[in-house]
């Protein structure tokens, strides 16, 4: 019998994540139709959706390090071919983005009083838009593409995620000093309505939680995804690129977010994380704990199940060029031969590979 079930006093762990993501499929589903969020309606039609903003651009572009909000007139259609016309507040956020973009990353502030008019929720109304860095057009649009596809990867192992769309933006200069642009970037949920998808809150000030205080199973999961995309730049001890949701149990979730220095989006602005003696944004770095055996196993299990979903996601994406395309489930497969390797040896040579790139974790 094989080893991960025969007398494994983990092995009641395993079942218990099982019925843990079956319980929490419904937490993957919008807002009842009396809650549905402003996101919910951005959403709703799956594919790209194509918006416009129209603001001071060069306020915006340079005064990048001011807090304050500009007014913005953010237009968009639905599925339905409706238009809406909605006047937000916009503001540059986020660090490093913020400081070597040629654009900077923005944040949507929606009014709460015509949220409320039309029905949606609107203590949702802040929402990031992950905007191309880069001014060169073909370069940005397949960094963010890319790290859209990341999402929805992430989307498909677990609900524990957070939602992205996909749009195509008309910047638009209320000044008409500049040129429209029309660029790639990703609308993201609000992070208050994903923790309410979760049936949990938000904790701001939770930093170097125990074992005890995480849901193994979930940080066991993310941490591999990590790694399975080459990301380094998160941090779960300092919560950095990472959210986590407390649940009513007590235990926290991390859901993680910002993937463009990952080797699968291998941004060309983006350096190798030099802490953990990197020297490509293509090597690999296991940031996680060293859990035993049995739930790594499990975790591997489940991210092999996913791997033709994975490769289908990035196949139906042809906004990227058929290179591009390849290249990414190249990089994915390099990830997979490892995960078989360590499958068929049924743990004999578990950690073995990662061995090496366990930074700062508890052997068991």
């Amino acid at each position: 019998m094989n080893r991960f079930n025969q007398g494994n006093p983990f092995f009641p762990a395993i079942l218990a994540q099982l019925l843990s993501l079956v319980l929490c499929l419904a937490a993957f589903s919008p807002l009842p139709a009396q809650q549905r969020s402003i996101f919910d309606k951005l959403s709703e039609g799956g594919a790209v959706l194509s918006i416009s903003i129209e603001t001071d651009l060069e306020a915006l572009i340079s005064e990048r390090t001011s807090a304050d909000e500009l007014p913005a007139t953010f237009r968009f259609a639905d599925a339905q071919k409706r238009k809406f016309i909605e006047e937000i507040k916009v503001s540059t956020r986020g660090k490093f983005r913020r400081r070597v973009c040629d654009f900077p990353p923005v944040r949507l502030n929606f009014s709460k009083p015509s949220l409320r008019q039309q029905g949606y929720e609107a203590k949702f109304d802040k929402l990031k838009l992950v905007t191309h860095c880069l001014d060169d057009r073909e370069m940005s649009q397949d960094n963010i593409l890319k790290e859209y596809l990341i999402y929805k990867m992430y989307n498909e192992l677990t609900p524990y995620s957070l939602r992205a769309q996909l749009v195509r933006v008309d910047y638009i200069d209320a000044q008409r000093k500049m040129p429209k642009m029309r660029r790639y970037g990703i609308i993201m949920e609000d992070i208050d309505e994903l923790a309410l998808r979760m049936g949990g809150k938000e904790c701001k000030e939770c930093y170097n939680l125990s074992e005890e205080q995480l849901q193994a199973e979930a940080e066991n999961l993310m941490c591999l995804f990590q790694y399975l995309i080459g990301n380094t730049d998160w941090s779960m001890a300092m919560v950095r690129n990472i959210k986590l949701i407390q649940l009513a149990n007590g235990r926290s979730i991390p859901v993680p977010y910002d993937f463009d220095f990952s080797g699968f989006v291998n941004a060309s602005y983006a350096l190798p994380n030099m802490d953990y003696g990197l020297l490509s944004l293509k090597q690999r770095a296991f940031l996680g704990r060293e859990h035993p055996w049995p739930l790594t196993s499990s975790t591997l299990a489940q991210l092999m199940d996913k791997r033709a979903v994975f490769q289908q996601i990035i196949r139906s994406s042809r906004l990227l060029s058929a290179s591009a395309r390849a290249e990414c489930i190249a990089y994915l497969d390099s990830f997979y031969q490892e995960a078989e390797a360590l499958l068929e040896s049924d743990g004999a040579l578990y950690p073995g590979p990662l061995q090496s790139r366990v930074y700062g974790a508890s052997s068991k």
